[in-house]
């Protein structure tokens, strides 16, 4: 089960990152997750995948979408997968 939810969990970033990479080239800002929902940039309001939660990292040059582990220790399950604005996978 947590291989699926893993690779759930890196399409929900791969989505995220996609409408804030949209959100940039039309406002030339990076945002939360909240804002690219309120915009309309993102469709889902999903924050969080079963034991992961979501959060955008922003800078003025980049972002980073985390999602991060808040379960019991679970060998398999990263602590966190992480998609940057070069759509650039890192996993802890």
């Amino acid at each position: 089960m947590t291989t699926i939810d893993v690779v759930g969990v890196k399409n929900d970033l791969m989505s995220i990152a996609q409408a804030e990479r949209a959100h940039y080239a039309t406002n030339g800002q990076y945002v939360s997750l909240d804002e690219l929902v309120s915009s309309g940039d993102l469709s889902f309001k999903r924050d969080h995948r079963d034991f992961y939660t979501y959060s955008i990292e922003t800078s003025d040059s980049g972002f980073r979408v985390v999602a991060t582990y808040n379960s019991p220790p679970n060998p398999d399950a990263p602590h966190t997968i992480s998609l940057n604005e070069n759509m650039e996978f890192s996993r802890e």
